[in-house]
């Protein structure tokens, strides 16, 4: 776990990918729908709760000029039972080991939690109120999503997300053949010198044979 983003960085490696949602549509993410915000594409259980206790009608979005980083951030609402708009979903182009992000808000009501690789974290641990700072984590199992929920049953957690950044496992290396010493090749060499004499001593020779 991470709290240190140039700590993270530092472990996701070369490859990582930042996402910033620039690209991303802005507005309301409707129920159904599996949007690719930027490189990630996105979706949720549940359904919207009215705009009861949020502006946004407990429906995830993509906001501009955002709280976070002062760009395009995502902003989600989560509760664990389904409601209002129940678990997020972040899903990635291929199999990941690292996934962190610049968080705001993160713990405001309840206590969001992030799960990858069948494992449950929850954020208040790492981002104590208001929720407000990086949060990332690496996993030796990788994984191809990551979800958001709430480990409360009742009450919505509201949250801001910005400059996503995750990264791929690293390439096995390669193995390369381990060279023979040179005194293999002599003995082999010597081997097969050996065999070849035999061989015409006993042509020269037949009635050497039995």
């Amino acid at each position: 776990m991470f709290t240190n983003k140039a700590d993270f960085l530092a472990a996701a490696g070369p490859d990582a990918v930042t996402e910033d949602f620039s690209t991303a549509p802005l507005g309301t993410i409707f129920s159904g729908e599996t949007p690719m915000l930027g490189t990630l594409r996105f979706s949720y259980e549940g359904g919207p709760d009215d705009g009861n206790g949020d502006p946004f009608n407990g429906q995830p979005l993509v906001k501009n000029n955002g709280d976070v980083n002062g760009t395009r951030e995502f902003m989600g609402e989560v509760n664990a039972d389904g409601t209002p708009s129940g678990l997020h979903y972040f899903m990635f182009p291929e199999a990941m080991f690292a996934f962190g992000g610049d968080f705001d808000g993160a713990v405001t009501g309840s206590f969001l939690t992030v799960s990858a690789a069948g494992q449950t974290v929850n954020l208040s641990t790492y981002l104590p109120r208001p929720g407000t700072g990086f949060f990332g984590f690496t996993s030796s199992i990788p994984f191809e999503s990551i979800t958001f929920g709430s480990q409360k049953s009742t009450g919505s957690e509201v949250f801001r997300l910005d400059d996503v950044v995750y990264a791929p496992p690293e390439p096995e290396p390669e193995v390369s053949p381990v060279p023979l010493p040179a005194s293999f090749w002599f003995l082999f060499a010597g081997a097969g010198l050996f065999a070849s004499m035999r061989k015409f001593r006993l042509q020269k020779n037949p009635s050497s044979q039995t």
